[in-house]
């Protein structure tokens, strides 16, 4: 042979050999065959087929084949390393996870997560775990290992609904059958187009759903709540057996449904308003009417619905007459329990609406206005002359307008409460108290006052602040920074407004703003002859 031709021929056996072992070096992760194939080529190697023949009618390999037929390696092998809990506590595992789901209480991925870490702790098993609890990846393999059991969002069922047997359905069908036979009305079981049914679907405005545990293959995963539910909208979908598809019904929970709704609401939508904020037997005759509109030629339209938020009813609807409603035999299976009304909260407490009777501004200040004056400035740091001067002019920036519903806190009183604040230091609570008035809006009353007496007192600051505070115009025109720009000199005069939190302590920043106001006017800068007297 030719040498370039032998040349050749090495290098293809050189590359074949290179391409081998780069296989070699990267296993794939599961073997190329199902164990029913592996099963049924050991089974006909035990009936007495070649191994070879075997392996190639059921594409395994065969040394994998020989092995396991002579058992020398195990039928069922799972690649990789072994898992923490056996086979058979796993598959206890996923069979009471699927036994509670169906029960109606299906588990979450932290119930199972604490499960496992609570088993492992009883049997003392080591493990990679911190504190014996598997992570994310354990939970994902689990499921791959289960491919029975999935995560699903599971629908709220309450009790209500939840304790309706078989046996009452299929009572509640008959009671409909007879009462349409008794009344000469089972012709419209006949005709799709004259059976209609509807369903309410609740869109809640902050949706909240939680993957849980349940079989695979589930359309709807069943949850047992409270039934005290979120507040939500209702929408009620309207359908015939044939799918002719009545407008929607939107239900809100209003007394008066506002102009914005109404207005971005589809013109073909139809809109409803009940206490509950569900569909109740009103309701019916809207829904009636829209249905009405639907193309029939029969006589009368039959509409059911859902017994446990409709009063139970079948409403009839001629082409010729007006709606007429006609009571329905279900109220003698099924007994509409009345929702049970939660109690108000209490919209303002009782000693709250006490203030001008018993509250400081209007019982101690002008009783220290008649009679001891020395006090009064004691108590708000000002005489009362210089506290309605004050008032009068940031009253147009903190009075609030009066509804229909309360008269709103008055100038004076959010203007004393500050003062009180300012001059005592006390926390909202005990101010709460002393006024009359709720922590929170003495949190938001402080700050408003505060910034309200900035701006009014801005001009008057800068009339007695020293000069070199404020940024000023030299001789030739140019600007000067004031000392207030420069971080390492603190602000003597203006602050920064931090409004506390409503609790019983004041906040830091709050001390150091107080205490900065009592450092400046203690100072030569900002003293005045008359307040030793006085403080």
């Amino acid at each position: 042979m030719p040498s370039r031709l032998r040349k050749k021929t090495n290098a293809k056996k050189d590359m074949k050999s290179y391409e081998t072992r780069k296989c070699r070096t990267k296993p794939s992760p599961s073997p190329p065959y199902t164990k029913e194939q592996m099963r049924a080529a050991v089974q006909r190697v035990l009936e007495g087929k070649p191994m070879a023949a075997a392996a190639r009618d059921n594409c395994v390999p065969r040394t994998s084949l020989l092995y396991k037929a002579k058992g020398l390696r195990p039928l069922e092998k799972k690649m990789g390393p072994k898992t923490i809990l056996t086979s058979h506590e796993e598959k206890f595992i996923g069979n009471s996870v699927l036994s509670i789901s169906k029960a109606g209480f299906p588990t979450t991925r932290v119930e199972l997560l604490d499960s496992v870490q609570r088993l492992l702790g009883e049997i003392q098993r080591e493990n990679p775990f911190t504190q014996n609890r598997p992570g994310k990846k354990w939970l994902e393999c689990f499921l791959k290992r289960h491919p029975s059991v999935t995560l699903r969002t599971p629908q709220n069922l309450t009790n209500s609904r939840a304790s309706i047997k078989q046996h009452q359905i299929l009572e509640w069908s008959s009671v409909v059958y007879s009462y349409l036979v008794e009344n000469d009305y089972a012709q419209i079981l006949h005709d799709p187009m004259r059976v209609f049914n509807g369903d309410e679907s609740a869109f809640f405005l902050c949706p909240k759903g939680e993957k849980v545990l349940a079989q695979k293959g589930n359309k709807i995963i069943y949850q047992h709540v409270n039934n005290d539910e979120k507040e939500c909208i209702t929408v009620l979908v309207t359908a015939n057996a044939a799918g002719q598809f009545a407008p929607p019904l939107l239900v809100f929970k209003y007394e008066r449904i506002p102009s914005e709704i109404l207005d971005g609401v589809d013109p073909s939508f139809g809109i409803g308003k009940s206490e509950s904020g569900r569909p109740e037997t009103a309701l019916a005759v809207d829904l009636a009417r829209a249905v009405s509109g639907l193309p029939t030629q029969s006589r009368f339209v039959a509409l059911a619905r859902d017994s446990s938020s409709l009063i139970p009813t079948v409403t009839m609807v001629s082409s010729k007459q007006n709606i007429a409603r006609a009571a329905l035999a279900i109220a003698l299976v099924i007994k509409r329990k009345r929702e049970r009304r939660n109690r108000r909260r209490i919209w303002v407490k009782e000693w709250v609406l006490q203030r001008k009777l018993f509250g400081v501004y209007t019982t101690l200040l002008p009783e220290l206005t008649a009679s001891d004056p020395k006090m009064y400035m004691n108590f708000v740091r000002m005489s009362a002359t210089n506290f309605q001067e004050l008032l009068s002019k940031i009253s147009p920036l903190i009075k609030k307008q009066d509804t229909t519903m309360r008269e709103s806190i008055q100038p004076g009183e959010r203007l004393a409460v500050t003062l009180r604040f300012l001059a005592s230091g006390d926390s909202y609570y005990s101010l709460s108290y002393l006024f009359r008035i709720p922590v929170q809006t003495i949190s938001k009353i402080v700050p408003e006052c505060c910034d309200a007496i900035y701006r009014c007192l801005q001009s008057f600051v800068k009339r007695y602040a020293p000069p070199d505070v404020f940024d000023r115009p030299d001789e030739n025109g140019d600007d000067i920074l004031g000392t207030w720009r420069n971080d390492s000199v603190p602000d003597n005069l203006l602050f920064p407004l931090h409004p506390s939190s409503a609790g019983r302590n004041v906040s830091n920043a709050c001390k150091n703003i107080r205490d900065e106001f009592k450092e400046y006017f203690v100072s030569s800068q900002g003293e005045v002859p008359w307040q030793h007297k006085f403080i």
